[in-house]
């Protein structure tokens, strides 16, 4: 495909903060949907994809292509290790990206690994732009979205233009005990975004987060609470962490915020992520 002609632009917007509906949602990384012009469709393995232009109005200059699936979602297309991954670029993996773009400095020379960022990992894939850390791993533990993550890194479709920062793509699931063993205490920095939904996986994803930090290493998780399921991660993870949780980490994302109160429709506790920082109690 052409990259100048077949591809869509896809900025964050933060004047979009919630999710009222299965498109992707602006916020300052300005997400537009995909035309309908059958050349901006790129078909691999009989399903469709469209690539996307992103860029941050933060970091004006910035800026990279991803490929997203579909926008039909079926019944079918959520059933797998957690595919919701698959379905859109979610406004916690937006709030992530644009805090990482705001913080960069702090990854400055650190290893980082993003855990569970679907089919795009635009958190991990903005900061690798930014050419600050010195390697950033993008995984995902749906087989679909680890392919999409490696297609994309090929050739360097994604643009990132031969930086500094190393960037691979890898499938992980944080129960495959033996891949979490294989990259044990390698990471300066995890981050993850709403991956607590699901009962099953918040064990799991704890004990993994401290297997690969190393000693001294902090993870981000942003997510909204929804139901309670922030709050009991947080509960786990204060087993083998030091937490902090904050509200407020960032202006531009509260005053989205406060602006999205005044809307009926927006439900803080399903739309609003909160930032929750995991470091090893041995380091405090």
């Amino acid at each position: 495909m052409s990259k100048s002609e077949n591809v869509q632009l896809l900025e964050v917007d933060v004047a979009k903060l919630s999710s009222k509906s299965e498109n992707v949602q602006h916020l300052e990384v300005v997400v537009a949907k995909p035309s309908s012009r059958n050349d901006d469709i790129e078909v691999t393995s009989s399903c469709p994809h469209t690539w996307y232009r992103v860029h941050c109005r933060l970091l004006p200059d910035l800026h990279i292509q991803v490929r997203l699936f579909k926008n039909s979602v079926s019944l079918s297309d959520l059933v797998g290790f957690n595919n919701t991954g698959n379905v859109c670029i979610w406004p916690s993996e937006e709030c992530l990206a644009y805090y990482c773009l705001e913080n960069r400095t702090q990854f400055s020379g650190s290893r980082v690994l993003e855990v569970g960022g679907g089919m795009t990992c635009l958190a991990g894939l903005l900061l690798a732009k930014t050419n600050v850390a010195k390697q950033v791993h993008l995984t995902d533990g749906n087989s679909n979205a680890a392919t999409n993550l490696q297609d994309m890194l090929e050739g360097d479709q994604v643009n990132l233009g031969g930086g500094s920062t190393e960037v691979s793509a890898s499938m992980l699931r944080w129960d495959d005990v033996e891949a979490v063993e294989h990259l044990k205490n390698s990471f300066d920095w995890i981050i993850c975004a709403d991956c607590l939904f699901f009962d099953s996986g918040r064990e799991g994803l704890v004990t993994a987060i401290q297997q690969l930090l190393t000693p001294d290493g902090v993870a981000l998780i942003v997510a909204p609470n929804r139901g309670g399921t922030f709050t009991q991660f947080e509960n786990s993870a204060r087993r083998l962490f030091d937490v902090q949780v904050q509200t407020n980490y960032s202006p531009t994302i509260w005053e989205a915020h406060q602006r999205w109160l005044e809307d009926p429709a927006y439900q803080t506790d399903i739309h609003y992520p909160k930032l929750m920082m995991l470091s090893n109690k041995s380091c405090s």
